[in-house]
This record gives structure tokens, sequence and C-alpha cells, in this order.
């Protein structure tokens, strides 16, 4: 049995709670949180974050470009940027998105690698 503990970062959308959503609030209900520090990513407000802080997740809110708009093509790299910091920080040993507009960000972070 390992005693060592992994940080997790989440990538999730935030809002209202829908299948996501609730799917992640399972997942993180039945963690094992003496092997696993979950951290989750939203980019926005609303019930899912309040949910998620009364489970005594840490939520960190953070807007993110959306990754197939032209329009936000020059923030993509900033998102990239945050998120990457975020995983050092943190001390992060996975990444997990559930959401197909969020797993862009976490692409990127994979192809850069790891940074010292």
């Amino acid at each position: 049995m390992s005693s060592e503990n992994y940080t997790v970062l989440y990538l999730s959308r935030g809002g209202d709670i829908s299948g996501a959503q609730r799917q992640l609030l399972y997942l993180l209900g039945g963690l094992d949180r003496t092997r696993f520090t979950p951290v989750v990513l939203c980019t926005e407000g609303g019930q899912f974050p309040r949910a998620l802080q009364e489970m005594g997740v840490r939520c960190i809110l953070r807007k993110l470009a959306g990754w197939r708009r032209v329009r936000h093509l020059f923030a993509r790299g900033g998102d990239v940027a945050y998120v990457s910091r975020l995983v050092k920080d943190e001390g992060v040993s996975l990444v997990h998105s559930s959401e197909v507009r969020l797993s862009e960000p976490q692409r990127c972070i994979i192809r850069s690698g790891p940074r010292a």
C-alpha cells in the first residue's frame, strides 16, 4: 500500500449540476483522500462549485477561452500557461477532464512535458 498522496487536477465547466458535473461529484465523493488530493478548476461559478466547497474540495474559478472559436485564438496560449503554472504550483500528478471542450488545454500541457 502506497503512503504517497497524489494531487489530481480536474477541469470542469462549473455552473449548474448536469451529467458531467454529477459524475465528478460521485467520483470525488468516493475518492480516497488519504491517497489523492482533488483540485477542481471550474470555468464558471454556480451550483457546482458550491457543491464542491461543501464537500471540502478545493475549487478554483477561472474563465477559459473557447478553444473551438477563432476569435479566442490568442487567448489559448494564456490559458495553457495558466493551467501549466497551476499544475506546477500545486504539484499535480494527473490532469483529468471529461468535457471535450476542456480537453485541449490538457493535451497542450501533456505535449509540453514536465517542467522543472
